[in-house]
Order: C-alpha cells, then structure tokens, then sequence
C-alpha cells in the first residue's frame, strides 16, 4: 500500500502559525470548521506527494495570512464596507468555454476593472495602508507561478498564469474557505459534501467584500464595474445574486464533449504539482450534468434575470463583434479605443502560443453518448439560442 503524504500542520497548528507570521492577534474563528474539515479531507483522500503537501500547505497559509490582514484592514476602517460598487461583468459559465478569453478581451477595452492573478492571489494590504509598494505581493504570485509550472510543465499550455494578467476570482473565493475550488488541485470529497450543505452565498459575498477592499487600496476605480470570471458560480446564481445584487450575467457556450475533455485534461494538469497519482474521471460527467440542471433551473424560475449566451466559436473567430455585443448588453457605449484594444491583445495573444492542448474524451475513459445524454437539456438551452454544436 502506498504511503501518501499529509498536511504538515493542523487546522489550529496553521491558524496560530498565520497568526505568528503576521504579527495580527486575530482569532479567525469562521475559518476554524472549514478549515479542518478540508485539511482532514485532503490528509485522507488527496494523496498527496511530499513535495505536493508542503507546496498545498504554502498555498492555504497564503490564504490564511491574507484573511487576518483583511480583517485586521476591515476592523480599522469600517467605511469599506460602504464603498459603492458598479454592478459586475460576471461571466458565468461552464469551464473551458472560451470564459478566460472572454474575460480578457473584455479587460483589454478599459473599460473595466479586472483582477490581475496577483491580486486574486494577494488581495490583502501588508502594511494596512492605502497605496503600498505591492511588488512583494507580486513577488510572490511569480513565486508560485515558478514552482507550480515547474511541477507541471504543461500549465501554462492547459491555463497561463501570469501575475498581471486577468484571472478568476476563483482565488478570492478561496480565501473564504467555504468553495468548491478548494477540492480543484487535490481531491477533498468529504470537504465538498460538507460544502453542500453550507450558504453558498459566503464564497461571494467574500469576493464582494475583496473588491470593495480594492478599491479602498487605491487598486481598483469605483466608478468602473469589475468583469469577474469563475467557474465555480455556474449553478450557484441564488448566492451570486444574493451577494452581487444585480450583475450582468455572461455565458460563454461550447460543445460539450469538447469541454468535457477539456477540463478534465486541466485536472491533470493542474493536480499534477501537488500529486503523482492518476485523477479519477468517473464522477466528471455527473457532476457536471448536475450543475448545468441547477443553472437551467435558475434560468426557469427567473425568466426575467437577462443572460447574454455567447457561442465559443463566434468569440474565437470574432472577438471585437462579440465584445462590442456584449459592451451594449451591460450598457455601455463602445468607443473606437475600446475596440481597438481588443484588436491589439489578440495580435499579441495568438492561439497556442504556449503549445498545444490537446485532449479527448477516450484518455479519461468517457464517451460521447453519456455527455450528450447529461447535457441534453443545457445544449437544448443553448440551441434555443442559435448556438448549435
């Protein structure tokens, strides 16, 4: 029997460790539960590699550190939470679609306040100041970045990472601790059954709380909505929307056999620095049917809540047209400037410019006709809106 390795702390050893390194006597009770729930978790069924357990450890006191400095920031300055937001761009699809590019087109325009990876990843001040010296923050996504690609080579082909390029707010979320991304590097199933029984609603509510505390840094402009992107808030739009108030929704389509493949080729990929073993596919297809039934029930019992549908091929082939579509969906006028932009980051974004993705159902032992049969009803969904596969 294999020996895998485990966290090198406990939940409470890594609480009073953030604690330690940053000098904030702050008790974070909220993170206590969640935060052993998935350590446990992860101890029992992500079997990690050694490298791979020191390298998650990093990656959750990161996190940890963050919050106390978040906090910290909140307590002394209680106005934040008054600062005003534009309603969000958010772009609320399945993964693989075309989403990353959608989001960076539309972050190209100006128009927008966007999330750079550093900024996801290091949101919080480290001096509590507005306006600091952010390089160490930067510094530190690089350092990530470095050690994350060196593990797994193929990264930056599956998903680039570049600390001031637009990235998910994926990374905000899991500072709350209580999203299904966590499960996202290593496996945590028991961590993700506990989920299901949580508000799911926290995970946003914590990014809008991260924006608000943007903007009081001096890194975001208040009279700019940010274009956010994850795909963790696909068939949770009751908590987006609790926590977003009114955002303007965007769904980026594609085939889903392609991005079935797709994402379960990011999943190696992406488990790759933290373990050796081979993922388990099985529960892909279900999982993902399941989630595409929530949004489709979303869409049913609020047929009033505006979604601009966006066919991968046409942002492909198209992008200006489909973003100018989309600047006119959320009430703003496109100038010449805007469309121009997006013209000069696809001239220096070419297609495959860090090699190749290539994937199909067959590696991961799926078939066509069992993702057809599970998202017959959302490829309905997405015919009924002139997308056809």
């Amino acid at each position: 029997m294999t020996n895998f390795a485990t966290m090198p702390m406990s939940a409470d050893e890594m609480l009073d460790e953030a604690r330690r390194l940053t000098g904030i006597d702050i008790v974070d009770a909220e993170a206590r539960e969640p935060l052993t729930i998935l350590i446990d978790s992860y101890n029992s069924q992500a079997r990690f590699s050694q490298e791979g357990a020191e390298g998650k450890h990093r990656y959750i006191m990161r996190f940890l550190k963050n919050r106390l400095r978040m906090q910290r920031d909140f307590l002394a300055h209680p106005e934040i939470r008054d600062i005003e937001l534009k309603p969000s761009v958010i772009i609320n699809a399945m993964p693989r679609t075309g989403s990353t590019k959608m989001q960076k087109v539309l972050a190209a325009t100006g128009e927008f306040n966007w999330l750079p990876m550093w900024m996801a990843l290091n949101p919080a001040s480290l001096t509590g100041e507005p306006n600091e010296d952010v390089t160490p923050r930067i510094e530190d996504t690089n350092d990530f970045i470095d050690w994350f690609c060196s593990r797994s080579p193929d990264a930056n082909a599956a998903h680039a990472m570049d600390a001031m390029e637009p990235e998910e707010d994926s990374y905000v979320m899991m500072h709350s601790l209580m999203s299904r991304t966590m499960s996202g590097y290593a496996n945590a199933s028991n961590y993700l059954e506990w989920l299901a029984g949580q508000d799911q609603s926290l995970q946003f509510m914590y990014v809008v709380d991260t924006l608000k505390y943007l903007v009081w840094q001096g890194l975001a402009d208040a009279s700019k909505p940010f274009v956010l992107k994850s795909a963790m808030s696909i068939g949770a739009e009751n908590g987006l929307l609790k926590a977003h108030g009114a955002p303007h929704l965007i769904m980026t389509h594609r085939n889903p056999r392609e991005f079935i493949a797709s994402t379960c080729k990011l999943g190696v990929v992406f488990q790759l620095p933290f373990s050796d073993e081979e993922g388990d596919f099985s529960m892909v297809v279900p999982g993902m049917g399941m989630i595409a039934d929530l949004h489709l029930d979303f869409r049913k019992r609020h047929p009033e809540f505006g979604i601009l549908d966006i066919d991968y091929r046409r942002l492909r082939d198209d992008a200006a047209a489909v973003v100018e579509e989309v600047l006119n969906f959320v009430g703003i006028k496109p100038g010449p400037q805007a469309i121009a932009r997006v013209h000069q980051w696809e001239a220096g974004n070419p297609k495959n410019q860090h090699g190749a993705f290539k994937y199909g159902l067959e590696d991961f032992g799926l078939d066509a006709e069992q993702v057809d049969e599970a998202f017959a009803n959302f490829s309905a969904l997405a015919c009924s809106k002139g997308i056809d596969y």
